[in-house]
């Protein structure tokens, strides 16, 4: 190199300054706050790695640092092993003293590195240190070894799960991998490449050094402290998000199956449907498909979200979709069903003109009914509900009652009327006793709802929940502060100095 490089002169040489991003150590240490493992692998020397560890405040004390610098394989392996046993034992040690909790930070260079990934015992037992340690530091590490690190991480996670469960439930541990224990990967360069690939979610940075980072990414962004944001805000609310679309579209469908189902121990299972099949496909592609598409589309945690930001703690601590909160809602679905069928087959009778007795007609009530607590449903779940969202509710519902008159007029404009539907509408909608069938039937579905709903507030309220009460937006205080002096002038003298008494109580 130096007989080919001899005698050049220099006409111009150019240079990318490589330096840390502005609030990287603050976004490191909120992540770390949230219980993410931050692993940095970089090429720098080691030297040059811990300097920026230390820098971005991953590494607290250096003196501690366990440091793995090997050329030797079972010199490596026995002290892998020797740290990992001390590691275990501390560990155990801070959760009987909790106070005691300190940094376990660990640093390795690309070499030592390389034995690692050659040996499968090795491997498991450092992905072990490494996933007890608060922090790693991978120096001189090539491209590929990057993408091994993150396969080796997301083996050993997989490998825990499964192992943790009893026999015969092994394949339990192996679904809950599938949504438990990702490896995120960011990197800013086309040598990030293969380790942004590798990993579950990838997250590129587009700035100095080229796109190719972002172009083969899943997520794109121009600083590392939109990192925060994108994972605890837009993460957060995703998941919430997600997680109520697939319990109330499994809850709205397993209804009108389940009313169904009721209805056949009352028809010896002849399979004879209470509603016509027409009404039925318009429940799913029509009536119930607006307001949880806004929902999913509008809803959030929090009514600020920033406030999922300044509480990183509460991070992964949703249980919105666990099989609890699933079996739950569909064990509502069950209920639910019961009431809006069972209340107008019991309410059904045959004096007067306008009876409601026929087969239609009951049905017709049940599903105005079930249709109603759907409906409603997605507003007792929306924790921040505005005027649009309401009206898009309340239009998914009210549009029903055209639609029964249009398809009467509809059968018989086509010339294929059907006796049983002709005038089911007029006779169903005019009658007071239909009316009262169906608000029973809504009150009492919702009613259950906002109960379970008030007692979870008040009794085991999550962090999110007291989190969103705590965060009162700034124009909602003013008006909840401008109905408590409405209050204080049309209160008596005695009442208005004992209720201005509690709200300054409230304000200190």
């Amino acid at each position: 190199m130096d007989d080919i490089e001899g005698g050049l002169h220099f006409l111009g040489i150019t240079a990318v300054e490589d330096k840390l991003q502005e609030e990287v150590p603050e976004s490191i240490q909120i992540l770390r706050d949230a219980g993410i493992k931050v692993w940095v692998i970089t090429g720098d020397k080691q030297e040059t790695a811990i300097n920026i560890g230390i820098a971005c405040r991953l590494i607290s004390d250096s003196e501690k640092l366990m440091v793995f610098n090997e050329d030797c394989k079972e010199t490596l392996r026995q002290g892998i092993s020797s740290e990992l046993r001390e590691l275990v034992r501390r560990r155990a040690d801070q959760r009987k003293n909790p106070g005691q909790k300190k940094d376990e930070e660990l640093v390795i260079d690309g070499k030592t590195l390389s034995l690692v990934l050659s040996d499968e015992s090795l491997s498991k037992d450092f992905a072990s240190l490494g996933a007890l340690c608060d922090c790693v530091l991978v120096c001189r590490a090539s491209p590929s070894q990057k993408a091994e690190i993150v396969t080796m991480m997301k083996e050993y996670e997989k490998s825990k799960l499964v192992q943790s469960k009893p026999w015969g439930l092994k394949w339990t541990g192996w679904l809950q991998h599938l949504t438990d224990n990702k490896v995120l990967s960011i990197g800013d360069g086309a040598n990030d490449v293969p380790m942004i690939q590798r990993a579950d979610v990838g997250v590129g940075i587009a700035g100095k050094e080229g796109r190719q980072a972002s172009n083969n990414s899943d997520f794109s962004i121009a600083r590392f402290k939109f990192l925060v944001r994108l994972l605890l805000v837009h993460g957060q609310t995703t998941q919430y998000r997600n997680a109520n679309l697939i319990k109330y579209s499994f809850y709205k469908n397993i209804a009108i199956s389940v009313m169904f189902l009721y209805f056949q121990f009352d028809s010896g299972f002849s399979g004879q449907a209470s509603i016509d099949s027409l009404t039925l496909n318009f429940y799913n592609t029509v009536f119930t498909a607006i307001p949880i598409l806004i929902f999913a589309l509008m809803d959030s945690p929090t009514e600020n979200l920033e406030t999922l930001r300044k509480y990183p703690k509460i991070y992964n601590t949703s249980n919105s979709l666990t099989v609890i909160t699933f079996w739950k809602a569909q064990i509502k679905a069950f209920v639910d069903a019961a009431i809006c069928y069972y209340i107008p087959y019991y309410a059904a009778f045959t004096s007067g003109g306008n009876n409601l007795d026929g087969l239609f007609a009951v049905g017709r009530i049940s599903y105005i009914a079930l249709q109603g607590v759907v409906t409603l449903e997605v507003l007792t779940i929306s924790r921040h509900v505005t005027t649009l969202f309401v009206a898009f509710v309340l239009y998914s519902w009210l549009i029903m009652f055209p639609f029964f008159y249009l398809f009467e007029y509809s059968m018989q404009g086509f010339g294929v009327p059907d006796p049983q539907q002709a005038g089911m509408s007029t006779q169903t909608f005019s009658s007071a006793a239909a009316w009262l069938q169906i608000v029973a039937a809504i009150a009492l579905s919702i009613g259950i709802r906002f109960t379970e709903k008030g007692l979870k507030a008040i009794f085991y309220p999550d962090d999110v929940m007291i989190l969103s009460e705590k965060e009162v937006s700034k124009p909602k205080a003013a008006r909840i502060k401008k109905s408590q002096e409405n209050v204080l002038r049309m209160s008596p003298v005695n009442s208005r100095e004992d209720l201005a008494i509690k709200i300054s109580d409230k304000e200190e």
